[in-house]
């Protein structure tokens, strides 16, 4: 793909990235880290978390990954922010992408590690990784 492609596509200004890139063993208590944000999504959304799923190279078991356990949360409407990311602040660090999609990127305080959680439309297959 060449650099005017990725401009033509890119969502926001491109910059360089310049910084180093930790990849850790796998962990076994990935799957854990993952049960305990997707309860504490589930707990604070209720029905309006349609699907929380531990998507990434977090949930390949075996494979040397970046320590991040990325979340896929499903809401029926994700560009309907007030209907779900009010219930998660306090929860999870919530911060707006700027996508104008209206998708919302959550990051959990109670990982060691930083987890994200991107929230999708149910039927679409939108989602950004911080």
């Amino acid at each position: 793909m060449t650099d005017e492609k990725i401009r033509e596509v890119a969502v926001g200004e491109l910059k360089p990235f310049d910084s180093s890139i930790t990849l850790v063993e796998y962990d076994p208590l990935w799957p854990e880290y993952f049960a305990r944000e997707a309860w504490r999504i589930k707990n604070v959304l209720g029905n309006r978390a349609l699907r929380v799923e531990h998507v990434g190279s977090t949930s390949v078991p075996g494979l040397i990954a970046k320590p991040i356990i990325d979340i896929l949360l499903v809401v029926a409407d994700s560009a309907d922010e007030p209907s779900y990311v009010p219930a998660l602040e306090g929860q999870v660090t919530v911060s707006p992408s700027g996508n104008p999609t209206g998708t919302s990127i959550a990051s959990s305080k109670v990982l060691t590690s930083t987890s994200t959680c991107t929230s999708s439309q149910k039927g679409r297959g939108r989602f950004r990784e911080l």
